[in-house]
């Protein structure tokens, strides 16, 4: 319970590491770019469904449901993401998680209680489609996006699978990945890259410095960034869920 002194020498290792700096951005990057793609996609499928009037509405809907309840399973879609040039790029990161059928039928039943009249009213004023989604549709329900979007994003910040299946460039393995690397390994050596990190090694006593220190500090280094993210959509947060725990 009680440190046997204090150092900070172990964020020092862990932040001097040229992968991990890496992998920092490429985390980053994807949450943001893929919270973004994910929720824009899935609004957009659901905002279309939303319409009763649109053609093979249910045949659409009934796909889509089956896609949640059967899948091809991990080898063919690994074979799928090779045919398409993903593996080993950023977009594979992206592209596969860009709709989510779960997310899509929560903002269905969101869009479906929006009130018909208000749609008409802006139809019968000129707004089309596209106005009427950003104009309309988004800003009444930024609970329910920002409810959604915060398990988007910290899907794709906690995701470590993605970047140790699909990815072998060690310049674009996320920072989960790397923690999954370190948890494995057996010495300092995974996080002894940089001439500063042998300096701090030299500098720090073997009693700071342990395999198990430098992984907590790498836990602490990636689950900070993303527990700042909840206090700024707290007051959305309880009423989005809200919203979304009613589907009946």
């Amino acid at each position: 319970m009680w440190p046997r002194s204090f150092t900070l020498i172990n964020y020092e290792i862990v932040l001097g590491n040229e992968v991990i700096r890496s992998a920092y951005l490429i985390t980053i990057a994807r949450t943001v770019l893929g919270t973004i793609v994910g929720m824009l996609v899935t609004l957009i499928a659901a905002y279309g469904l939303s319409y009763r009037g649109l053609p093979f509405r249910k045949g659409i809907l009934a796909y889509v449901l089956i896609t949640m309840l059967f899948s091809g399973g991990l080898v063919p879609f690994y074979i799928q993401l090779f045919n398409l040039g993903l593996t080993n790029t950023f977009l594979v990161y992206i592209i596969p998680t860009a709709f989510s059928a779960w997310n899509m039928f929560v903002m269905l039943k969101f869009l479906q209680g929006i009130p018909e009249a208000l749609i008409e009213s802006a139809e019968l004023d000129g707004a089309g489609p596209v106005r009427i989604l950003f104009q309309i549709i988004i800003p009444l329900s930024k609970p329910m996006l920002a409810a959604l979007g915060l398990f988007t994003a910290v899907g794709h910040w906690n995701d470590w699978f993605a970047g140790a299946f699909y990815v072998t460039d060690q310049s674009l393995i996320p920072v989960q990945t790397f923690l999954q690397q370190l948890l494995n390994a057996s010495d300092l050596s995974a996080v002894m890259g940089s001439n500063n990190n042998q300096e701090a090694l030299a500098r720090g006593s073997q009693q700071n410095i342990t395999l198990m220190s430098i992984k907590m500090a790498v836990v602490m280094v990636s689950a900070i960034p993303i527990l700042c993210v909840y206090p700024f959509l707290q007051k959305y947060f309880v009423k989005g869920v809200l919203i979304g725990s009613v589907k009946g």
